[in-house]
């Protein structure tokens, strides 16, 4: 859907029509496997930083607290 919207106003009509598509479509092809490796090396790190013992205990503490306020809220509730 992308390609039949937003590509086509960037080519040139009295140009190759077919190889002007090609260049774009690759370019947005190659940019997004770029973001997708940047993120991949982005949550990796994440990843790591949470799987130390001191990490996990702070995160499973906070994760609990908002869960057991969520559920009193959701039991005080008037709805």
């Amino acid at each position: 859907m992308f390609y039949i919207s937003f590509l086509p106003q960037f080519i040139n009509l009295q140009g190759n029509i077919i190889l002007q598509s090609v260049i774009l479509a690759g370019l947005f092809i190659i940019t997004v496997l770029l973001w997708f490796t940047l993120y991949l090396y982005i949550l990796t790190y994440i990843s790591s930083c949470f799987k130390k013992p001191s990490v996990e205990g702070i995160f499973n503490r906070v994760s609990g607290i908002a869960l057991i306020y969520l559920g009193i809220k959701l039991a005080l509730g008037k709805n």
